[in-house]
């Protein structure tokens, strides 16, 4: 199993809870209402991104977009089950 931790089920809840499932309705970093740095955020959505839960939509003034996919949705709503 892959080695996850509250910071990215924080990041997760916020991506599912927001509705953000695609990439016309990403979240940017700053947009992540989490008590951590950008830099940190980053690290755990690269993480994510690499475990196929997260994907980058589209850039706004120059920020890319998160979105939770539809194997990091499964993931979540079978984890909090």
């Amino acid at each position: 199993m892959r080695q996850l931790d509250l910071r990215d089920l924080a990041i997760l809840k916020t991506l599912y809870d927001g509705r953000h499932l695609d990439q016309f309705n990403g979240l940017a970093i700053s947009g992540f209402k989490l008590d951590r740095t950008y830099d940190a955020i980053y690290r755990r959505l690269i993480l994510l991104e690499s475990y196929g839960y997260v994907r980058r939509g589209f850039q706004v003034a120059q920020a890319d977009r998160y979105f939770i996919t539809d194997e990091g949705y499964q993931f979540y709503t079978n984890l909090m089950q």
